[in-house]
């Protein structure tokens, strides 16, 4: 077993496969359509991302739900009854209450079963911008480091972490490709991840939108 547990909301843009990879669990917020309520993320399903953004541009504009008290205690108790700690990345508590949410069903657990400890950090953010504080938990946890350092980094970097990004339909997947070489080129860039937006955040930023996240050597928020 890992000395702790990772969680993380689907507004970080975990896709399945880096969640599989880095052992992340992703809890989904909801999306709501003139159709139905869908969980904005699924490990079962592969995200169809132009499908669901023509459609968009096609029906408007999708609301979103935050993850609530509940979910959070459904996720959490079978770790915390496991034994294990946890740590969770969350979604700015400035723009949901998913972080709020957490707090309080973190605060319940840890009074349910005194000794275990749940952590959650609120990263200032969305969407990858927040992915990447989790999976550099996750790096960090491969490299034995533990649950109160991987917190404290995350802390005192999340200032540093900034995003620049262009809505609506002035971009595309090429100009993302284009994007990602000319970093390459131009900065020296080794390693370019780059992923659909998922549905939660996408529904916002709108169909088109590219952004880029990276962690810049002073605060930039």
């Amino acid at each position: 077993m890992e000395n702790f547990a990772i969680f993380t909301d689907s507004s970080s843009n975990i896709t399945p496969d880096l969640a599989h990879e880095a052992n992340i669990g992703v809890i989904p917020l909801t999306c709501m359509t003139k159709e139905a309520d869908m969980p904005c993320y699924d490990d079962t399903v592969e995200f169809d991302g132009h499908s669901f953004y023509e459609a968009l541009r096609e029906t408007g504009p999708v609301k979103t739900s935050m993850v609530n008290i509940s979910q959070f205690r459904q996720a959490f108790e079978p770790v915390i009854k496991a034994g294990q700690d946890i740590l969770y990345v969350a979604m700015s508590g400035g723009i949901s209450g998913t972080c709020a949410a957490a707090r309080e069903a973190a605060a319940e657990l840890m009074k349910a079963y005194p000794g275990r400890v749940i952590r959650v950090v609120d990263t200032l953010a969305a969407s990858f911008e927040e992915g990447i504080f989790a999976l550099k938990a996750s790096v960090m946890r491969k490299a034995k480091v533990g649950l109160d350092a991987a917190v404290r980094w995350a802390e005192e970097n999340k200032r540093r972490m900034c995003q620049f990004f262009t809505a609506d339909d002035l971009i595309c997947e090429e100009d993302a490709d284009y994007l990602a070489a000319l970093l390459k080129k131009k900065r020296g860039v080794k390693d370019v991840l780059i992923r659909c937006y998922e549905p939660g955040t996408g529904s916002h930023v709108g169909p088109g939108a590219v952004a880029l996240f990276f962690f810049s050597p002073i605060p930039c928020k």
